[in-house]
């Protein structure tokens, strides 16, 4: 079978890693297509060579510019490339302007396309991503979704035909890197020591572009009784510098770790406990205990319901100064930072 696999962001090139493995041990003809929308090297070439991705087959070179800018250009140049190509199934991944276009490149043209991470659902319109989650899910023939709660998301929308619940891609390629872990030398790099430091991650645009609420983020991380490893997209870091929020005692920003680094330094960050405003910017809260971790994700909305009715994420209301430690209200875990932002 031909299959064109349609990435363009960080997430997806972590998601994609061991799905491409699978269909090229399964004989399937993949030919792989980058559509530019994370070009960093640290935001994109440094996945494929860290986590073993094969170079694309093509690259669309499409990035930066409006949602519609962005979305209209990738879906002209994927049209283009389909009717080329001539594939059995377009494979997409997650909620991108990347999944979007190419979902919906494909479906005009009448290729069936299969949707990673379908189901998922914040129920909040106000996100692009979960426009982008919705659509896509309508115009797919087969959705491979990670939980029951997935599943029972697309039902309420009338969706039950090429339904499957497969589990979790991010926890597959957690697991592939696993054993290659070094959590104290990871730690190290960056003057730390294993259970001495928070990871957090903060990069929706509803706190990174609200200088109120990105203000309140770094007043929160400086008073916790840790350091914070931050590792900062580049979009946030220049928030950060433009509002004089560079630099604050107990915040210690990076540039995003190479991917199996990344999980290393999670993995011996305090507890170990992760702090996150978004979804998913290391591993799914599910797919962290499942590898011993501790995890609790703070945000004021979740696609993964599962992981609040297990307890592994708390919903906060949005908050946006010091009162910050949601976390009094969870005993089992006393040092978790429970912040979010308006989304």
């Amino acid at each position: 079978m031909r299959i064109v696999s349609v990435v363009g962001a960080r997430p997806q090139f972590i998601k994609a890693a061991p799905v491409c493995r699978a269909l090229r041990a399964a004989g399937h003809d993949e030919v792989l297509v980058h559509s530019g929308q994370h070009f960093d090297h640290a935001m994109s070439q440094v996945f494929f060579d860290e986590l073993g991705i094969p170079a694309p087959d093509h690259n669309l070179g499409v990035a930066g510019g409006s949602h519609g800018a962005m979305t209209g250009q990738m879906l002209e140049l994927l049209e283009r490339l389909f009717v080329e190509v001539a594939p059995d199934t377009v494979l997409v991944y997650g909620d991108t302007n990347t999944t979007l276009a190419a979902g919906l490149a494909a479906a005009k043209i009448h290729i069936p396309v299969a949707h990673v991470e379908a189901g998922l659902r914040s129920f909040n319109r106000a996100m692009p991503e979960e426009i982008n989650r919705v659509l896509t899910d309508h115009l797919s023939e087969l959705l491979f979704c990670p939980t029951e709660i997935a599943v029972a998301n697309l039902a309420a929308e009338g969706i039950t035909d090429g339904v499957h619940q497969v589990g979790d891609v991010m926890l597959d390629a957690a697991r592939h890197h696993a054993e290659h872990a070094d959590p104290a030398k990871a730690a190290a790099r960056y003057g730390l020591t294993p259970g001495g430091y928070y990871l957090a991650t903060v990069h929706r645009a509803a706190t990174a572009d609200d200088p109120v609420a990105l203000a309140g983020v770094v007043e929160a991380f400086a008073s916790l009784d840790l350091p914070v490893l931050w590792p900062v997209h580049p979009r946030t870091r220049k928030a950060l510098e433009s509002g004089g929020l560079a630099s604050r005692d107990a915040v210690g920003s990076a540039h995003p770790p190479r991917p199996p680094r990344m999980g290393r330094v999670s993995s011996a960050a305090a507890a170990p406990r992760r702090l996150h405003s978004r979804v998913g910017p290391v591993l799914p809260p599910e797919a962290d205990q499942r590898l011993g971790f501790d995890d609790l994700l703070a945000v004021a909305a979740v696609v993964r319901q599962r992981d609040v009715a297990d307890g592994r994420a708390v919903l906060v209301p949005p908050l946006g100064g010091p009162h910050v430690h949601a976390h009094k209200h969870i005993t089992p875990l006393p040092r978790l930072l429970a912040y979010n932002t308006k989304v």
